[in-house]
């Protein structure tokens, strides 16, 4: 399952302000990979995952599920 990450990544990009290339430039990748991530053909690492949650002040949870920081819910297994 892939959770639509890229439309996420989007969305975040794009309520930052932040064009394709400039992400690039702050997570020192292509353009090109910006656009991949986006169109779900590849997905970021882990290590840049949690670049762009910093980036994006999201959670991890939020990038990669989609669940808001205020649903209660979690992935985490107890």
């Amino acid at each position: 399952m892939m959770y639509n990450i890229g439309e996420r990544i989007s969305k975040y990009r794009k309520e930052n302000n932040l064009s394709q290339e400039e992400l690039a430039t702050v997570l020192n990748v292509s353009r090109q990979t910006i656009s991949k991530w986006e169109t779900g053909d590849t997905l970021p690492d882990v290590y840049n995952a949690v670049a762009l949650v910093k980036i994006f002040h999201v959670t991890l949870d939020e990038l990669i599920f989609g669940l808001s920081k205020h649903s209660g819910q979690s992935t985490y297994m107890v």
